[in-house]
């Protein structure tokens, strides 16, 4: 029984339910069909009339079942009906939406174009009469206030009119009247003093101000922002008054952003920001000799420059960089100390910016706008010291250095480095060093050097600390970590031909090469492994080019092997075999292309010593038999250690080299020595080198069944 009444209270809560939505939805389809009426409502009753006998059923018998009302089915397909292309209630919607269209025409476009055309009469109107002399000059401003302000009164009518857009329009029109009239009475007739004119104007662009808060009017806003940057180009005697053009130029952008924070109308920050930067270089290019080093200037630059920065939005602060950093320049382009300390707090602020606003655009642009002001003061700037640019840009580089680091780790950021960011950490060392090595390359070059070993430790100091940071945090990007190796590398490979001479520059890359591949190997990376093959490669290239041609005539006056040049060879070889060793766990293919350029090293360092010992005492007949069999002794004498080297080790590699080595002197017997040696050296030739090829056989032959095993084997086969 109990049971009974529970379930009999479940049902009449269900249908209360059932009840309650279907009204809901009733009135919710009033609502909508009143707010947007269509053709079809002319036509025929609203839709959700239907519905009205079933809710009236529900309301006035509680015991009406669930199946009495319409199923989710029948109304899905009500509605269906109601959308479907074609039918009146379609027509009906596209009958608003042209409407729409021809009411943004009609009214706002038409709107504006009027209040133009209606100015451009009145400024007519002024003009006429003062050709025509109808009315006195005092009757002229006075009848166009008298406009200025019906219109703004109209205007206001208007809006409580409901009529807001054509409001809008009126209003804009009696700004614009007042300001063609306060302008007429100064500029035109000289009927009020300059200070009189401009409270005038000031005040009109404060009212703009206000009527654009109060109709909620973007476009009021615009024109009395424009009426306002117009006021001092109006009204302008050609007296200099810094102090109050640069103040009034402030206050007027410090209201506009005012506006955009209350508003959210963000393009008057661009139209705020765009004439002020032009009035500022207007007028500075008019008084520069009046204001160069001025204090007032640089305190206008930096205002705005922390107005637009801090209080516009990204586009806005990142053109504020820049214009900041170029007001700085022309204001300071003789002074290199209060240069670099303007510069440098400006490029400080952007790096702030970057950091706390987690935009790294802004690093860049302060990054790029530094560097760039920099060079146009180092051009123009002939009377600045070298030391003082030094610092400068030392300092800057610093600076920029830090940024990369000190932000995240203050933040407590991830790591994870932009593409700006990533480009400004590469491109900072390149730029600073590119600088410096104009300022000290014809007075103090020999310190070039060892800057570019500074640049590449700090490069390893950001490394490191980004090294260990990286197991804290899983999810860091290696990203600035190999960057960062890179620049270090590359430096280091800048700076051995910079401060190092001959031999010395080959030996120097051969061993950064093999220390580059080293730290590939620790950090598995794929990117150092093949930046130490191209360090390797330009140590081949620079072998043969420059080192083996080195002594030139010389030869006979140098030791044999105990040289230089050997001493070059022998090195670059084992730094390559060192680096192929490096490599293998993670580029077995690179490394055996290393292994066998470390061989082809040494075996060019002792053919370009056996040549040197042919020319000596041999007489000029016979130099060409006397090198020729040298060398070809060498070779198999070459071919001969290396097999009994990848016999001992169990190492293919070396067997086969060697072999490869013989084949090549065998061709070279063949079809070379036997035609161009003298019968004596001929059969040196042969008898060499048949003995060689007869040892050569006898090793495989006496380990046959270890070379066997050895080619049967995983090891061998690896």
């Amino acid at each position: 029984m109990i049971d009974e009444q529970r379930f009999e209270a479940l049902e009449q809560a269900v249908r209360g339910l059932l009840r309650r939505t279907y009204e809901l939805e009733q009135r919710f389809a009033s609502l909508e069909q009143a707010l947007r009426p269509t053709a079809e409502q002319v036509a025929r009753p609203p839709t959700h009339v239907v519905f009205e006998p079933i809710a009236a059923k529900a309301a006035d018998h509680p015991d009406i079942s669930p199946a009495d009302m319409p199923s989710p089915t029948v109304l899905a397909e009500a509605r269906s009906e109601q959308a479907a292309p074609g039918t009146s209630s379609t027509v009906g919607r596209r009958a608003t939406e042209r409407p729409a269209i021809e009411t943004k025409v009609g009214l706002t476009i038409v709107n504006r174009i009027g209040v133009i055309t209606l100015v451009l009469g009145v400024a007519f109107f002024f003009k006429w009469a003062v050709d025509s002399n109808w009315i006195g000059p005092v009757g002229r401003v006075f009848l166009g206030l008298v406009a200025g302000f019906a219109a703004l009164g109209g205007a206001d009518y208007l809006w409580r009119k409901a009529q807001e857009t054509f409001a809008q329009g009126v209003t804009g029109a009696g700004l614009a009247i007042l300001y063609l009239s306060g302008y007429a009475a100064f500029g035109f007739y000289h009927l009020i003093p300059q200070f009189a004119a401009f409270a005038f104007l000031l005040s009109a662009t404060a009212l703009g101000f206000a009527l654009s808060l109060r109709y909620s009017a973007r476009a009021i806003a615009a024109l009395g922002l424009f009426g306002g940057y117009l006021t001092p180009l109006l009204l302008s005697t050609g007296e200099d008054h810094p102090l109050f053009l640069l103040s009034y130029l402030l206050v007027l952008g410090a209201a506009a952003m005012g506006l955009v924070r209350r508003k959210e109308w963000h393009v008057l920050e661009a139209l705020a920001f765009v004439p002020t930067t032009l009035i500022f270089f207007a007028w500075f290019s008019h008084r520069a000799e009046q204001h160069r080093g001025s204090l007032v200037a640089t305190a206008g630059a930096l205002a705005y420059y922390a107005l637009f920065t801090y209080a516009g939005s990204r586009p806005v602060a990142l053109a504020a960089q820049i214009a900041g950093a170029a007001e700085l320049l022309v204001i300071w382009e003789d002074a290199p100390a209060s240069f670099f300390t303007f510069e440098l707090l400006v490029a400080l602020a952007g790096v702030a910016y970057s950091a706390f606003k987690r935009v790294p655009a802004a690093l860049a642009v302060a990054f790029a706008s530094f560097w760039a002001c920099f060079a146009i003061f180092h051009a123009s700037a002939e009377t600045a010291g070298t030391g003082a640019q030094v610092a400068g840009i030392s300092i800057g580089f610093l600076l920029f250095f830090a940024a990369q680091l000190i932000g995240p780790f203050a933040l407590n950021a991830e790591l994870a480095y932009s593409q700006q960011s990533l480009t400004t950490l590469a491109a900072n060392g390149t730029v600073y060093f590119g600088f410096a090595y104009l300022l000290l390359r014809i007075h103090h070059h020999n310190w070039l050097g060892l800057l570019a070993i500074s640049i590449a430790g700090i490069y390893l100091a950001v490394a490191a600390l980004l090294r260990k940071r990286m197991p804290v945090r899983e999810t860091l990007d290696s990203k600035p970590l190999l960057v960062a190796l890179g620049m270090a590398i590359a430096f280091v490979a800048l700076a051995i031909p910079i401060q190092l001479t001959g031999f010395r520059i080959t030996i120097g890359w051969a061993i950064q090469a093999a220390g580059i591949t080293w730290i590939g190997m620790k950090l598995r990376s794929w990117r150092a492994l093949l930046f130490g093959a191209a360090l390797l490669l330009l140590v081949a290239i620079r072998l043969l080019l420059w080192d083996t041609l080195a002594y030139g005539a010389r030869t006979d006056t140098v030791p044999l092997v105990v040289n230089a040049r050997f001493a070059t060879f022998a090195i670059a070889a084992a730094c390559t075999f060192l680096a192929a060793r490096w490599a293998v766990p993670l580029a077995r293919r690179l490394a055996l292309a290393q292994y066998v350029g470390g061989h082809l090293a040494l075996l060019t360092g002792l053919t370009l010593e056996v040549a040197a010992w042919a020319k000596r005492g041999t007489p000029p007949e016979n130099l060409l038999s006397v090198e020729t069999v040298s060398i070809s002794i060498l070779f198999a004498c070459y071919a001969l250690l290396c097999v009994g080297i990848g016999v001992a080790s169990r190492t293919a590699v070396n067997r086969i080299c060697g072999l490869a080595l013989l084949a090549a002197v065998i061709v070279k017997l063949y079809l070379f020595d036997v035609w161009q040696l003298n019968r004596v050296y001929r059969i040196t030739a042969f008898v060499a080198l048949g003995l060689l090829l007869m040892s050569t056989s006898f090793l495989y032959s006496r380990f046959r069944q270890v070379i066997e095993a050895l080619l049967k084997s995983d090891e061998t086969a690896a």
